[in-house]
């Protein structure tokens, strides 16, 4: 049907004016027509991607992580001036990198400090949202979160060793498994 309407769209100089001016609103709709199948199609492909790359156990690391004690974390959204001058090495107070900040804000700390509990309390508190969605402007805003566990971690450095040219001396790699 849509080759058919397509010929008759090409064909038009054949027809008196009455129809050519119906067949020209008819190739205009043709055409957002055209652009809303491009456009589902292009969702369509963009949701397939999405799905294959979930995993089932995709949530478990998130899923383990204790939650935040009440209030352990309320300073992070607090007193800015305080975040900057107890930390000299901070140029700027986690709140207004989320507003207007570009780059990469560093936490660091020992193993069980609490870095993945403070990931996980700044992912659900609303300020989080509130002061990207200003940075973000007229854009829209998309937030995605993933926390690395162990068999991550695994994964990531098995896929660096295997694209490594040092996979063929290591041996790591030349280790086989009784």
């Amino acid at each position: 049907m849509f080759r058919v309407l397509g010929l008759i769209l090409e064909n038009s100089h054949y027809c008196s004016a009455q129809t050519a001016e119906s067949l020209d609103k008819l190739r205009q709709g043709w055409g957002s027509f055209q652009q809303s199948l491009q456009c589902l199609q292009e969702t369509a492909n963009q949701r397939h991607i999405l799905h294959s790359l979930r995993l089932e156990m995709m949530d478990d690391r998130y899923q383990k992580i204790s939650d935040a004690e009440k209030k352990t974390f309320e300073w992070i959204f607090e007193d800015s001036e305080k975040q900057t001058s107890s930390n000299p090495k901070l140029r700027i107070a986690f709140k207004e990198w989320l507003a207007s900040g570009d780059g990469i804000f560093h936490i660091s700390g020992k193993p069980g400090s609490g870095k993945s509990t403070l990931m996980k309390y700044l992912c659900r508190h609303p300020e989080t949202e509130t002061q990207l969605q200003g940075w973000a402007g007229e854009k829209q805003l998309v937030l995605a979160r993933f926390f690395f566990g162990d068999l991550e971690i695994i994964l990531c450095k098995r896929v660096y060793w295997a694209s490594s040219d040092r996979c063929y001396s290591t041996p790591f790699v030349k280790r086989q498994r009784k």
